[in-house]
C-alpha cells in the first residue's frame, strides 16, 4: 500500500494500541510502503524494517524467464544464458522495467507472435516503453535503505564483497564494514525528492 494509505491504517489501529503491553506477542501488523519518509519516528522505532529494492541486471533474465512462463502456458524451456534472453534482460534492466511492465511486454509479444521464444521475448523488450520515471525507483531503493533497522536486512549483508551494486548504491556502502554512508544517503535523497514522483 503506498505511504499515504499506511499512515491512515495505523491512524486507525492508533499508536497507543500498538505500544499496549498487554497486546505484545498476539498482534502482528505488516504493511509495505514506498514513502517511509511520511511515516514519523515514533511509529518508525515500533516496527521492524525491511528494505525490498529494485531487482539487479543479473536478477532480469530469471525473471523474464518465470514471467515467460506465467503469460505463455505452452512455453518451452528456456535458458537464461540465451544470447537473446540476455540481450532483453539488459534492455528491460537498461529502461528500468518493473514485473508490471515486462509481463504486459511479453502478453503483448504473445499476441502478436503466438508463441514466446527468445526471439519473442527480445522483440517484447525492444518494443517495451515504460510510463514511469527511473528517479522514483531510485528514491524509493534510497528511502527503503534509510530506514532499514538491520543491517542484516540489505540484500549484499552476505555478499558485500561480491554484490553487483548498481549506480545509484556506487559509494553509499564501505565494501569492508558493510557500513553506509548516511551522510551521501541523504544528500541523493534530497536531490532526487523533487523529481520522485511516489
Amino acid at each position: 500500500m503506498g505511504g499515504t494509505r499506511v499512515c491512515i491504517e495505523i491512524d486507525r489501529v492508533s499508536l497507543s494500541g500498538l505500544s499496549d503491553e498487554s497486546r505484545r506477542g498476539k498482534s502482528l501488523f505488516i504493511a509495505t510502503t514506498n514513502c517511509p519518509d511520511q511515516l514519523g519516528s515514533a511509529l518508525l522505532s515500533r516496527f521492524i524494517l525491511i528494505p525490498v529494492i529494485q531487482p539487479l541486471e543479473p536478477d532480469y533474465p530469471a525473471i523474464i524467464i518465470a514471467t515467460s512462463r506465467k503469460v505463455d502456458c505452452n512455453l518451452a524451456e528456456l535458458d537464461q544464458g540465451d544470447p537473446d534472453i540476455v540481450a532483453a534482460a539488459k534492455i528491460f534492466y537498461k529502461i528500468g522495467a518493473n514485473a508490471r511492465h515486462i509481463r504486459s511486454s511479453l502478453s503483448n509479444a504473445l499476441l502478436a507472435y503466438g508463441k514466446l521464444d527468445p526471439q519473442a521475448i527480445l522483440s517484447a523488450a525492444k518494443d517495451c516503453i515504460i510510463s514511469g520515471d527511473r528517479d522514483s525507483a531510485i528514491y524509493s531503493d534510497l528511502l527503503a535503505i534509510s530506514v532499514c533497522t538491520s543491517k542484516s536486512f540489505l540484500p549484499w549483508s552476505d555478499c558485500l564483497a561480491t554484490y553487483p551494486f548498481p549506480p545509484h548504491l556506487e559509494g553509499l556502502v564501505d565494501r569492508q564494514t558493510g557500513d553506509i554512508d548516511r551522510n551521501e544517503l541523504q544528500k541523493r535523497i534530497a536531490q532526487l525528492k523533487p523529481h520522485a514522483n511516489l
